[in-house]
């Protein structure tokens, strides 16, 4: 049985340009570092699911108490004075997340090219981790 997914809130948040979907990464805190690139890769509309949350400030609400929140305000609280300015400072009205649907195809197909087949087993042959990104928010 494959290993369930993991989510990783990075400090700070990326610029969208600095991160892919598909992306194959060895280090999930540092995606922009270290990575086998998926450029001339494309998806269809029917690979990536999206969703977008107007009621961000509602979520952040009703996610008080978790992981989530926490991080969140962690981030927050850097930027701004206090905790209570951290919260009341989000501004943002939407909230998007892309998924890619079925990662394992999309994994086999992007280890059709040589430069990816390359990249893969220098990772293995340095017995480090690699991971694919699955998902942004």
């Amino acid at each position: 049985m494959p290993a369930p997914s993991f989510s990783v809130f990075v400090n700070p948040l990326l610029a969208t340009k600095s991160i892919e979907l598909g992306r194959l990464v060895v280090d999930v805190h540092c995606p922009w570092q270290d990575f086998c690139s998926v450029k001339n890769v494309s998806f269809t509309e029917e690979d990536v699911s999206v969703n977008s949350s107007l009621l961000l400030r509602k979520v952040l609400d009703t996610s008080k108490g978790t992981l989530f929140h926490l991080r969140l305000t962690r981030f927050l609280t850097g930027i701004c004075k206090t905790k209570q300015d951290a919260i009341h400072s989000i501004v943002a009205s939407e909230a998007r997340s892309y998924l890619l649907s079925n990662p394992r195809r999309h994994f086999v197909r992007l280890c059709l090219d040589q430069d990816r087949q390359d990249w893969i087993e220098t990772v293995v042959k340095e017995d480090t981790n690699g991971y694919m990104i699955v998902g942004i928010h």
